[in-house]
């Protein structure tokens, strides 16, 4: 189809050849039957919303596939000098990481 030599409606619509014409394209110089297009073999791309799904259920079965584990570690003081524990400080580490 040619757009820029199709006459323009009333309306403003471009009106472009027979849908039949449309069936015939050209491929390397030759003119070779097009596949009909219909709305069943149109495959609309995915939204942005379901791909953030898919992508958040491909990482929740990840998540679940294995058995991580953390190691939080408790800094002494907040100079993290050797051989100096300060309770007060330590202390809310170890209650934050639920430590009785």
């Amino acid at each position: 189809q040619d757009i820029f030599n199709a006459d323009v409606t009333q309306t403003g619509q471009l009106h472009l050849a027979s849908r039949a014409a449309a069936a015939v394209r050209t491929h390397r110089g030759q003119e070779v039957a097009a596949a009909p297009v219909s709305k069943t073999n149109r495959l609309k791309a995915p939204s942005l919303s379901m791909q953030f799904r898919n992508s958040l259920n491909e990482l929740v079965e990840r998540m679940t596939a294995c058995a991580p584990h953390f190691i939080r570690c408790i800094k002494p003081n907040q100079t993290k000098q050797a051989d100096q524990l300060a309770a007060a400080f330590v202390r809310p580490q170890l209650k934050y990481t639920g430590a009785p």
